[in-house]
């Protein structure tokens, strides 16, 4: 049995990223959850406030990474308290070979970013069924030889 659990390294826990932007804004790693389905693993990441026009994703050199910006909301008011601060964000993903690059998709909705990473054919467990297959009634058994 193949094991992908290891197939998505989170590069941000080892220090992957950290001057990977250089603005005056802060920069915050979001929050992500990375699980295993059938034949696919899928990244989900936290991004409210974030629209489509604020998020970036390159998959290049098995290195998926995710870059952009929250941009202030000035519509809301004076805020009495305010922890979804503006600026720029990143967060990085070893992606391994077991991972088919041309299926890669994503979506954006509500502020919540799902990633789906195909695996490829030969990575997807699978049980192969044994038949049996019985002579009929009335056949009779023919050797190697023919009689």
């Amino acid at each position: 049995m193949v094991d992908l659990s290891a197939e998505v390294t989170d590069l941000n826990k080892k220090g992957f990223g950290s001057s990977e932007l250089t603005t005056s804004e802060p920069c915050f790693t979001p929050a992500a959850d990375i699980y295993e389905g059938e034949g696919e693993l899928v990244i989900v990441v936290d991004l409210p406030g974030v629209g489509l026009d604020g998020v970036e994703l390159d998959l290049e050199h098995n290195i998926l990474s995710i870059v952009g910006k929250v941009t202030p909301d000035v519509e809301r008011g004076r805020f009495l308290s305010r922890e979804f601060r503006p600026g720029d964000f990143f967060r990085a993903f070893a992606i391994t070979k077991e991972i088919d690059r041309n299926g890669v998709a994503a979506s954006l909705v509500d502020g919540v970013l799902k990633i789906v990473l195909p695996k490829i054919e030969k990575a997807v467990p699978r049980k192969i069924p044994v038949s049996c297959v019985q002579a009929a009634a009335g056949m009779r058994k023919v050797d190697a030889d023919g009689t």
